[in-house]
């Protein structure tokens, strides 16, 4: 997990200035676990997987595990996993790039560790 987590801008930590930029990332992708561990739930029932991501589904008409299953969700989960981001992930101002094998690493130790909800 060490390696998701780079410089972040404090003291003795600068921003690297690959930090933000999807160019040149090949092989990259965001180090980001939340599709896999959190939604967001707006008070009019829309449901996000970030803050960032438009959302995916709607509480109103239809149930959680619908929703973080549906297509929008896993195509979500699909493009961190593959390097092939989409949406918002792209230039998320949240989450480094890092090398799709550690996010995948990631993925499947929190799987084993039960703290991933979402398949």
């Amino acid at each position: 997990m060490d390696k998701i987590v780079h410089n972040i801008g404090l003291p003795g930590h600068p921003i690297r200035d690959d930090f933000f930029s999807a160019k040149n990332s090949e092989g990259m992708t965001r180090g980001c676990l939340d599709p896999w561990q959190k939604i967001f739930i707006k008070a009019d029932g829309e449901v996000a997987l970030c803050c960032y991501t438009p959302p995916v589904g709607s509480i109103k008409e239809d149930g959680i595990d619908n929703i973080v299953n549906n297509e929008k969700a896993m195509a979500y989960r699909q493009g961190l996993i593959s390097g092939e981001l989409i949406g918002n992930c792209r230039n998320c101002p949240e989450k480094p790039l890092v090398p799709i094998n550690d996010l995948r690493e990631a993925v499947i130790k929190y799987q084993k560790e039960g703290k991933i909800v979402f398949h």
